[in-house]
């Protein structure tokens, strides 16, 4: 899937981990985090995939914290959400929904 072709692109491992409570708003909610090929931390990725009353219309992507240098010198990691509009429920597998492949790589810049 998805997964396999940007670790063949970019060279980057992806894993999903449960969102915990309070870390995120409710819905259905993918978290991703990603890593370099040599396993260093990179960022995470929130996918947002389910339609429901109270979130905007279209699917989107926006930053939540961007990557820069601290003062120690360390590197903050980007938390990114993908919001999408891909199912009506909550208890749907993820990776069974049909999505637009344009869609996803579109913000990868692919």
């Amino acid at each position: 899937g998805l997964a396999n072709l940007l670790n063949k692109l970019y060279g980057v491992r992806i894993e999903e981990h449960r969102v915990e409570r309070g870390e995120m708003w409710d819905g259905n909610i993918i978290k991703l985090d990603v890593f370099s090929a040599e396993d260093r931390f990179l960022g995470t990725v929130y996918l947002d995939i389910d339609r429901r009353s109270t979130k905007a219309v279209g699917d989107c992507h926006f930053t939540v914290r961007c990557s820069k240098q601290l003062k120690d010198g360390s590197w903050q990691t980007p938390i990114v959400v993908l919001s999408l509009a891909i199912c009506d429920r909550n208890d749907v597998d993820w990776r069974s929904i049909p999505v637009q492949f344009t869609f996803r790589i579109s913000y990868l810049g692919i």
